[in-house]
């Protein structure tokens, strides 16, 4: 009765405006903002928050989310994403006859939805047993979430599990599709916590993304001949899987498709798939078993990222590229064997594999990336062929136990902390034909004591020797032109340098704290001192100037070098040539 009286009201209002409008052409301001205050009268009648646009009422949210039944008015033609979220005690929805378009995750939350009721007069959706249904009944759109059944027989004639129809249904144990249902939806059973198996039907060709995302109790999953494709995050974050064998017709895993499995334990390719997808099967830290088929050609960024029980992986001849991290921080693993297949290793690709204790680079390899082999503190020998042209900087930092290495001659540059604090290496024979020796490239080497340094080289950057503390003696090649700062600081036990002409700066630290140094070959060249070169050289009594008295008048000498002054100009230095 209250509803008509309003009704009346707004009628004489509409008619009594409709008068005044013709006896006031000079207002039509008036007669114009009044269907706007219509639009906020469902507002504030129900518990729904709304949005009026075009001549379409959307449903946006939910005043009291504590109530346990909700009845949509029925003017209501779009529910949108997240209309119910946080109504956790909602029993039971009701939903009217114009509603045409309803969020796949309009229900995200409704932990306690057992009813789904729709208007028998909705010309889009239909309810059945208290689930939503497309109005053909071939999509199962929603399944009461709250519903306490530890199973549920999908209809005959079904093909379509909608978008999140059956996410967060946590009281579901197992699940079978028929072979009617030919596509599952994005998120299908994301988050059903409790189930434990599932069985896929025949018709089904693909495992959508997220699909069984966050299902952390799913032991058993058998992927069927069927099936050509899993989905981005499709098993992601299923802790209870155990193994995985995907058959020979599946050609295509995208990413993080096993991510953060944490209880697999093996993990077998079929021979459809040709490349291992991005943080495939990253943080899968149980994996102690997998098998990579022949048909594989690509091991992309991350795909064994963290897999931290994995001990032996077989890369067959296939693979012609190991992308970044696609090992990274498998502590556990020991044995790698490489393919003849391999053209590169690419960044950080083993980095932190601290029990790789050897690894043979095949001859098929022309690129090892930065920091390939970072932290792998248990290798203990490595050779490069002459294959390899390119290393990156900090491809063996840190390998601590790192006692042997040669280097192939395809090599143009040693890049930046290349054997950085590689504290066992004694010593280094760089090959002919590199040019450069990158900022850090042996630093802290603390057990170095010979390398051998080719005519080649014509730069040496900073801090290339630093922390040397064993290296004793250092032959610079003809070549050099330019030695960067600190590069000898704390080469304790360096006794005697020369520095070859065509250096014209004796750079900032060079010698810094070489407190064994005797003697110091400084060639015409040099033009300028920098300071604190020689400082802390307090063993130093003999400097060879390459020049004469006034050609080192011009040398521009800063401040920290007074012992090389001392040398130099002082009253018994005759200028002889040796001082």
């Amino acid at each position: 009765m209250k509803r008509k009286v309003v009704t009346g009201i707004l009628a004489f209002v509409a008619l009594f405006t409709g008068i005044v409008g013709l006896a006031s052409c000079d207002k039509p301001e008036e007669e114009t903002n009044k269907p706007e205050e219509e639009t906020n009268k469902p507002e504030e009648e129900t518990n729904f928050y709304f949005e009026k646009k075009n001549n379409t009422l959307t449903l946006v949210g939910v005043k009291d989310t504590t109530v346990t039944e909700l009845v949509v008015p029925d003017e209501v033609n779009i529910i949108a994403s997240n209309a119910f979220s946080e109504c956790q005690n909602v029993k039971k929805i009701t939903i009217g006859s114009k509603a045409l378009s309803i969020s796949s995750n309009a229900f995200e939350g409704c932990s306690s939805l057992t009813e789904i009721i729709v208007d028998e007069n909705n010309i889009v959706y239909q309810s059945i047993d208290g689930n939503m249904y497309s109005i053909d009944g071939g999509t199962l759109i929603r399944y009461a979430t709250g519903k306490e059944q530890e199973t549920f027989t999908i209809p005959n004639g079904v093909t379509i599990i909608g978008d999140e129809a059956f996410s967060g249904c946590e009281h579901l144990t197992s699940m079978q599709l028929p072979d009617s249902v030919t596509i599952l939806g994005y998120g299908a059973f994301l988050g059903c916590s409790n189930l434990t198996s599932f069985v896929f039907g025949n018709g089904l060709t693909k495992i959508s993304s997220h699909a069984f995302y966050d299902c952390s109790s799913l032991t058993e999953v058998e992927i069927n001949d069927s099936i050509t494709g899993i989905g981005y995050y499709a098993f992601g974050n299923c802790s209870a899987i155990k193994n995985i064998v995907i058959p020979d017709g599946l050609t295509s895993i995208d990413d993080r498709a096993f991510l953060g499995c944490s209880n697999l334990t093996s993990f077998v390719f079929g021979n459809g798939i040709t490349e291992i997808s991005d943080f495939m099967l990253y943080d899968c830290v149980n994996l102690t078993e997998v098998t990579i088929s022949d048909s594989i050609t690509e091991i992309s960024d991350y795909a064994f990222g963290n897999c931290s029980a994995l001990k032996n992986i077989v890369i067959p001849g296939g693979v012609t590229f190991v992308s970044c991290g696609a090992f990274i921080d498998c502590v556990n693993l020991q044995s790698v064997s490489l393919g003849n297949g391999i053209e590169i290793i690419s960044s950080v690709a083993f980095k932190g594999c601290s029990s790789l204790t050897e690894i043979e680079i095949p001859r098929s390899v022309t690129k090892i990336g930065v920091g390939a082999f970072m932290d792998c503190t248990n290798l203990t020998n490595i050779v490069i062929s002459d294959s390899v042209t390119e290393m990156g900087a900090m491809v063996f930092q840190n390998c601590v136990r790192l006692t042997g290495v040669h280097l192939g001659n395809g090599i143009k540059e040693l890049d930046d902390s290349s054997f950085f604090g590689c504290s066992n290496l004694t010593s280094v024979v760089i090959p002919n034909g590199v040019e450069t020796i990158g900022n850090h490239a042996f630093g802290s080497c603390s057990s170095l004591i010979s390398v051998v340094i080719p005519d080649t080289v014509k730069k040496i950057e900073k801090y290339v020797f630093m922390g040397c503390s064993l290296l004793t003696d250092v032959n610079l090649p003809e070549n050099l032109t330019a030695i960067g700062e600190y590069t000898f600081n704390r080469c304790e036990n360096l006794t005697s340098i020369v520095i070859p002409n065509g250096v014209t700066t004796i750079s900032q630290g060079l010698f810094l704290g070489c407190i064994r140094l005797e003697s110091v070959v400084i060639p015409v060249s040099v033009t300028s001192i920098e300071e604190s070169a020689f400082n802390g050289c307090n063993s130093l009594t003999e400097v060879e100037y390459q020049g004469t008295e006034s050609d080192w008048s011009k040398i521009a000498i800063a401040e920290g070098n007074k012992i090389v002054r001392e040398i130099i100009e002082g009253e018994d230095s005759g200028w002889t040539g040796i001082f």
